[in-house]
């Protein structure tokens, strides 16, 4: 279960699929939408960025996974579907495992950047318009597509930007801190 606070909005999420909302507090959450074309019983987490105050970005255990919805101030139901994708990488992966780890972060300084956790770490710099394989622990230990060139274990769990461009990152196999940048 995922619980945010957005302005005086309460949201969460649940293992079947929905969002709740509450104006008022946590205890009145009511579960108010199941986002299309997702349906219930497909787990969902979902983070936000006060850079991007009117974007809530979905993750769903299967695919399509990524989804972005604009945030109505009134009722969840006016929702409304900005994009769909597959957050694959080049292979056209994504594998949540069951949703066993499966975890979406927004930097709070700038809400084009977002992490995805799975059984790769993906990264997009632009929204979730593409996504990049960045966290892999089974990929060559160098090249741009496995943080600066070192090794990172796979099946992460989660994460947290740091500030400064960087992000901290607990999976199967430690803990790590790196850059969320283009550049490494």
């Amino acid at each position: 279960v995922d619980i945010i606070k957005i302005g005086t909005d309460f949201f969460a999420s649940d293992t079947w699929g929905r969002l709740f909302k509450s104006s008022t507090n946590i205890a009145a959450l009511t579960a108010t939408y199941t986002p299309t074309p997702f349906g219930s019983g497909n787990k969902l987490t979902f983070a936000h960025s006060a850079n991007t105050p009117d974007i809530l970005y979905c993750l769903f255990q299967s695919n399509p996974a990524f989804a972005k919805y604009t945030i109505s101030t009134n009722t969840m139901s006016a929702l409304s579907t900005i994009t769909n994708s597959v957050p694959a990488d080049g292979n056209g992966v994504y594998n949540s495992q069951g949703g066993y780890n499966q975890l979406i972060v927004a930097d709070p300084s700038n809400g084009l950047h977002l992490m995805i956790g799975e059984f790769s770490g993906k990264r997009s710099t632009d929204g979730g318009a593409t996504w990049v394989n960045y966290l892999n622990g089974y990929y060559s230990t160098s090249g741009s597509t496995n943080w600066g060139g070192g090794y990172v274990h796979s099946d992460h769990h989660y994460m947290e930007f740091l500030g400064n461009d960087s992000i901290l990152n607990g999976n199967d196999g430690g803990v790590y801190i790196g850059k969320i940048s283009t550049s490494n």
